[in-house]
């Protein structure tokens, strides 16, 4: 037989009392004042089973919508398929509290009737709408020292390969292989540059980067 479908079902975690926090309920909690209109948060307290909401709405905020002698009426939202319904529960006291959702735009309404009453007295029309924070302000850079690079002079020697590995094929390496032993004359080697430029177009980088270089350093010898 599976597991049943209870009310309370697979809330042995979720319902749990928060740790060194069991024992009797604080008296302040029954000394709180709650106004329709008022945002709470639904928290289950295990320890109290009478008014206890379902499971679905532990965790949930929603605004009080009625007050009773020993419950709160809490309208919260619920999804249901592709609409959200409006649902009106009953919970005790001891099963809600206040919540911090709404504290901030407290704060700013207060803050922003301040700005207005000292804008006001100082006959200024000033603007509460927050706006999105700009780029950072420009700065003089004090105490620098300025450095001049200048390039490294070209070394044909040693950068004659460059990063091009030249056994791939059996023509240039056979190019190589005499330039480096100095068995070809310039004019040799400049027709089989341009016979490697012309032929094929998988040599044109090692054209451009072995080839031309080597014809270079040949010609100055």
């Amino acid at each position: 037989m599976p597991a049943g479908h209870g009310l309370r079902s697979r809330t042995r975690d979720l319902f749990a009392r928060p740790f060194r926090k069991k024992g009797p309920t604080p008296l302040s909690i029954y000394l709180r004042t709650y106004k329709i209109g008022d945002y709470v948060d639904v928290k289950v307290n295990g320890s109290i089973h009478k008014g206890m909401p379902h499971k679905f709405y532990h965790g949930r905020t929603g605004r009080v919508w009625n007050v009773t002698k020993r419950a709160i009426g809490v309208e919260v939202n619920k999804q249901v398929g592709n609409r959200i319904i409006r649902k009106r529960i009953h919970v005790r006291v001891e099963h809600v509290q206040p919540s911090r959702c709404h504290e901030e735009i407290l704060q700013r309404i207060k803050r922003n009737d301040k700005l207005k009453a000292e804008a006001k007295a100082r006959g200024e029309v000033i603007s509460t709408k927050r706006q999105p924070k700009g780029p950072k302000p420009g700065f003089m850079v004090e105490g620098a020292t300025l450095e001049t690079v200048t390039p490294i002079p070209y070394d044909v020697v040693n950068d004659l390969k460059g990063d091009i590995d030249i056994s791939k094929t059996s023509f240039l390496s056979t190019i190589w292989s005499r330039i480096r032993t100095l068995e070809t004359n310039s004019e040799r080697c400049m027709f089989c540059a341009i016979e490697c430029r012309l032929s094929r177009r998988d040599y044109r980088e090692p054209f451009y980067n072995v080839l031309l270089p080597a014809f270079g350093y040949l010609v100055r010898m």
